[in-house]
Formats: C-alpha cells, sequence, structure tokens
C-alpha cells in the first residue's frame, strides 16, 4: 500500500515529503539522511506502539533531534497519511527533552478527528473525554478504546506492518550464530536469523517462508547453494550450507558475505505480518 511521509526538522533533515510505491531505490551522498528518513518512519511506529520517548530512545534519544542549519523555533513535524487519513505529531523541544503530551492530530480530508495540545492533560474524540499519557500516544488509546470498531484501520496496519531493518551484525552470526530462541521474526540487527529460519522450517504454517528463501537463494546462487541445515552449539544454532555436487557441509563462515546479507534481507521481508 502506498502512502505519504512527511518530516521537517529531523537531525539531518530539513524537509522531505516522501510517497514511497512499490519497489524504490534511494540514492544519496553519505550523511545526506537515508537512513534517517527510513528510520524515521519505524519512529512513528513506536511512537503509536509506546510512545514517543520510548521511540526516540530507540533512535539515539534527544541529542541532535532538530536540524543544526534551522532556526530555534522552527517547529518539527513527523505527519503519515493513507487511506484518506493522515497523523501527525509535532514535538515541541524543552530544556528537559520535550514537553509531554507530544502534541499530535488525526484528520481525514478536511474534518479533524481528534487533537492533542502540547502539554495539555486530556483530549476528546467524539463524544468521550481522554487522559492524556506520555506513554501512549492518543492515537492508540482511542484505538485500543474503540475496538472492535477500526475506523483508523487503514492508517495503522500499513504502519504497524513497517519494519526497518538496517546494520546487520553479521559477524556475530558467522562466528557463534543465533541464540536459540522460539522467535519467528527478524529482529532489527538480524542476530536471530538462524533461529528464525529453524523455527520457520518446522513450523507447517511458517514452513512456506523457509522454502521461499531456499528456492530464491538457489536461483541466486546457484554454484555454490543447493541446502541448508542447522545444528546447536551450546545455546546457540548455527547453519550449514550444502553446496551442488558437494556430500559435505560448508561452515557458514566460508560463505561470502554477499549471500549471508541476501539471506538476512530475505529472512527481513519474510518477517513482515501477514
Amino acid at each position: 500500500m502506498s502512502f505519504r511521509f512527511q518530516i521537517n526538522n529531523y537531525r539531518v533533515l530539513q524537509a522531505i515529503d516522501f510517497s514511497p510505491d512499490g519497489v524504490c531505490l534511494i540514492v544519496g551522498a553519505n550523511g545526506c539522511g537515508k537512513t534517517t528518513l527510513l528510520s524515521a518512519i519505524e519512529l512513528l511506529r513506536n511512537a503509536f506502539e509506546r510512545g514517543f520517548g520510548f521511540a526516540l530512545d530507540l533512535v539515539g534519544g534527544t541529542p541532535w533531534f532538530t536540524h543544526i542549519n534551522m532556526p530555534p523555533n522552527t517547529p518539527t513535524t513527523f505527519a503519515i497519511e493513507t487511506a484518506g487519513l493522515r497523523w501527525e505529531l509535532n514535538p515541541t523541544v524543552c530544556s528537559n527533552g520535550f514537553v509531554y503530551p507530544i502534541a499530535e492530530k488525526m484528520t481525514q480530508g478536511n474534518q479533524t478527528l481528534f487533537v492533542v495540545e502540547s502539554g495539555a492533560p486530556q483530549f476528546h474524540y467524539g463524544n468521550d473525554k481522554f487522559v492524556t499519557n506520555q506513554r501512549q500516544s492518543a492515537l492508540k488509546r482511542i484505538y485500543d478504546f474503540i475496538s472492535p470498531s477500526r475506523e483508523f484501520d487503514g492508517l495503522i496496519q500499513p504502519l504497524t506492518h513497517y519494519r526497518h531493518h538496517y546494520d546487520y551484525n553479521c559477524s556475530s552470526l558467522v562466528r557463534v550464530g543465533s541464540p536459540l530462541s522460539s522467535d519467528t521474526e527478524l529482529k532489527f540487527g538480524g542476530q536471530n536469523a538462524f533461529s528464525v529460519l529453524r523455527n520457520w522450517q518446522s513450523s507447517k504454517p511458517l514452513r512456506e517462508r523457509y522454502e521461499f528463501i531456499i528456492d530464491v537463494l538457489q536461483e541466486a546462487f546457484p554454484h555454490f547453494f543447493d541446502d541448508l541445515d542447522f545444528e546447536s552449539a551450546g545455546m546457540n544454532t548455527v547453519i550449514r550450507i550444502y553446496c551442488p555436487n558437494r556430500p559435505d557441509p560448508l561452515p557458514v563462515h566460508l560463505m561470502p558475505h554477499g549471500f549471508l546479507t541476501i539471506m538476512l534481507h530475505l529472512i527481513a521481508v519474510c518477517s513482515i505480518p501477514d
């Protein structure tokens, strides 16, 4: 589903109006804000689910929050728009960090559905009054309160399905494998990748994810990948690679770095909730 994402005055980003659709390639010089843009969408997802303070801590906290070349009173805006709905956050920086609650607004076309003023103790949605909460967005409070009515599903579903995977810790995976776990979704650094694969393989509802990854790797690397298997090493899971026409498996550290990176990308894609 396509969406529109707008940012003003956040870290290295002065003003961004981003409307991805389909497969997109983001190109730019080092330090121009490519990763900041993608992580800002993740910030908005985490702000919805856990509150703005928690979301900001995951991306480095308050230092250098606003653009260094923007005037001091320039407002910061994060907004996502899809399915006719627009959700907007306008955090206000103060000497102690931020003014809570964060200013928040939801609109549908020209209609304002709810507004939370910066620092206000309460807000209204329809005929209902809510007390603001630093640890939870107003949208999340309304969404949970009106269940099973799903007025905001068109925006919330794509937002909560967004994942930003980057900076894979490949050296740790190669060296010690993944901690044994029941995880079925890749963590952002990829450290649980081998356990996720193993769990998909052994789960009938999720096995098609495992089979898809094996099929793509066979097609992408036909000369040195045929299959893989798992073994436990203490409290970790490691994988071994089978090459065509070779009976003995290879340890994963002998595989090209690009192979492991593509495998992690595929696991990330298949980790997106259905």
